[in-house]
């Protein structure tokens, strides 16, 4: 953790690097937060 609160500025290119990546692949995802995190999150809750 206090490596994270070190390099967050890193962090934060790294996902930004990633994001852009996602959002130029051919896969139905577009987005990293919402349709990754947030539909993991409705599976555990129990919603579809």
């Amino acid at each position: 953790m206090e490596w994270l609160q070190a390099n967050w500025q890193y962090v934060l290119v790294g996902f930004y690097a990633v994001e852009k990546i996602v959002k130029a692949s051919p896969s139905k995802y577009d987005d990293i937060l919402l349709d990754v995190v947030w539909g993991s999150v409705k599976k555990v809750v129990g919603k579809k």
